[in-house]
């Protein structure tokens, strides 16, 4: 038998066998013990360094992400009343906004002022399209 084989002698067998020959099986049964051994240790201590970096990346990427988040708030609380209201927040809605859960209502209503007599490019384009549809 070679070493990478399983040895399962039934007591049938293992009666047969020679002293000499049992001896032979016992020292073989204990090398592969030792080999799963080795490779059971071997494999556990390369997984501790694995998951130890693992870690460490998780708690790095927590730690960018919470600082950046501050960082919003504190650039969003720095901006005045008529800033926020220009992008659509009011200052007790910054925390919700930076954690992805605001505004609460839609954005203020944005009202276009036209000069008397200029017409804006896509204005004047929906004119000559409700002008080709009336012809």
């Amino acid at each position: 038998m070679c070493m990478n084989e399983t040895i399962h002698p039934s007591a049938a067998d293992w009666r047969r066998l020679t002293p000499e020959e049992q001896r032979h099986v016992v020292e073989r049964i204990i090398a592969q013990a030792h080999a799963a051994r080795s490779r059971a240790i071997y494999d556990l201590l390369m997984r501790i360094p694995a998951a130890a970096v693992a870690a460490a990346t998780a708690v790095w990427r927590a730690g960018a992400a919470l600082i950046a988040r501050d960082r919003a708030i504190r650039d969003l609380g720095a901006l005045d009343e008529r800033s926020l209201r220009d992008i659509g927040l009011n200052r007790s809605e910054i925390e919700a906004a930076v954690d992805g859960r605001g505004p609460l209502r839609g954005p203020e209503p944005f009202v276009r002022l036209e000069r008397r007599g200029v017409l804006s490019s896509t204005t004047q384009r929906a004119a000559n399209e409700t002008e080709k549809h009336a012809a």
